[in-house]
């Protein structure tokens, strides 16, 4: 069977022009199908969402659920519910149902595989399988969907384990990494722009440590601040440059000032696709100390920015947290730290500031890797060719049940010539 042949189905929650990891992982995976062979359903309606889809390259169908808190839905929303996804999947010939997220998704495939026969895939990412595993009702739920998926799509190796933990068998599960666009990191920034920013922030020939990131706990720019006295002392002249925004702002701004960090800490705010290439430009190293808070399922599941940093040449200091061991290759591409100990981060960095020919070879190694084995082509085309092993399969089972089925009446046939 043709991969091209195949329709698909990816149902997901939430999706662009929507921002985020998850978002943007659907996006660079599905939109490679091409023609006719996937269709997008969601019900999330952000931003001017109907520009976006006269555009986009494959056809997306926004719904309005019953309600967005699907465990209210009740017997009548899901019946509505199914039979709303039933004409979909009849006019459109999907064979392969791709789910984005276990629950509500997954358990909406269970109920298609049940009502229509129809396989489906589901997609993890580790924090919600430590959510739901904690909340007895939702556990039960998830168990039911992951029961009967053809296949379980993980981010990462560590995410792979959270699912063999709650009874997926490890032949159903499958890692479908994230990647990156290549070509955006292997392009040259403007070098007005870059010489622009080093003037905005006074950098001059400063070294300089970079986080990109949504502001918020996980990500662990505090612990990376609370290590930055210890690179002064060595370092009186670095800086750490702060890119992106979120709850934690404020909280991290009185952290700099607690520390007297004034004159070290920069935070940048958002900037666009097109300047984040030139903030990497800009960096020495790049530092994400992602970490699991304690009490909470906040989890890296894998950790894209590391493999957009490595791409642009720059070593990485990463949080030794969820799934960051599969975008970070310890002493090769970066090194791996106790995202809790600001002496472990600080023990990290000075040696990739003190020794320039260390950071250039990991900083080379890491881009060769990223470039050579984390390309979102690769990705999508093994998601396709999964999703053809998948219908394939289904194709072998019906084609034995039919003849399971006709069997009597063969031997009926024969005995009684």
């Amino acid at each position: 069977m043709k991969t091209a042949s195949i329709h698909s189905l990816l149902l997901t929650d939430t999706f662009l022009p929507h921002i985020g990891g998850r978002e943007n992982y659907y996006h660079h995976l599905f939109s490679r199908f091409g023609g006719d062979s996937a269709i997008i359903l969601t019900p999330d309606k952000v931003g001017d969402y109907e520009a976006f889809d006269r555009t986009y390259p494959l056809p997306i169908v926004r719904i309005n659920r019953i309600s967005q808190v699907w465990w209210r839905w009740g017997i009548r929303g899901w019946i509505q519910w199914l039979r709303q996804l039933d004409r979909i999947c009849r006019d459109r010939q999907i064979a392969v149902l791709h789910c984005g997220l276990v629950l509500p998704d997954g358990l909406t495939g269970w109920l298609v595989r049940k009502t229509l026969g129809q396989p489906y895939i589901i997609y993890t990412h580790g924090k919600e399988i430590l959510e739901n595993q904690n909340h007895p009702e939702k556990s039960q739920l998830m168990q039911i969907a992951l029961s009967q998926a053809s296949r379980v799509a993980c981010n990462s190796r560590y995410t792979g384990k959270l699912l063999e933990a709650v009874g997926v068998p490890p032949e159903k599960i499958v890692p479908i990494l994230p990647g990156i666009e290549p070509q955006q990191w292997l392009s040259e920034p403007d070098p007005q722009r870059v010489e622009e920013l080093r003037q905005k922030y006074g950098l001059a020939d400063r070294p300089v440590v970079l986080s990109v990131g949504r502001l918020i706990e996980r990500k662990g720019c505090d612990r990376v601040m609370e290590a930055f006295p210890k690179i002064l002392s060595r370092f009186p002249d670095a800086v750490y440059l702060i890119v992106g925004e979120g709850p934690m702002r404020s909280q991290l701004e009185e952290l700099r000032d607690r520390l007297g960090l004034q004159q070290s800490v920069i935070f940048a705010g958002e900037v666009s696709d097109a300047d984040l290439r030139v903030y990497y430009t800009l960096a020495t190293l790049f530092a994400m100390v992602s970490r699991q808070p304690p009490g909470s399922h906040e989890v890296e599941g894998f950790g894209i920015v590391y493999l957009e940093a490595n791409a642009c040449g720059l070593p990485v200091v990463a949080g030794d947290s969820g799934g960051v061991s599969d975008a970070v290759v310890h002493g090769k591409t970066g090194f791996l730290v106790d995202p809790f100990n600001p002496d472990a981060i600080a023990d990290a960095i000075i040696p990739l500031l003190a020794d320039p020919q260390l950071a250039q070879q990991m900083g080379k190694t890491g881009k060769e890797r990223a470039i050579g084995e984390f390309s979102w082509d690769t990705r999508s085309q093994a998601l396709q060719q999964l999703t053809a092993e998948v219908a394939q399969e289904t194709q072998a089972r019906s084609r034995t049940r039919a003849a399971i089925h006709t069997l009597p009446l063969m031997l009926q046939r024969q005995i009684f010539r």
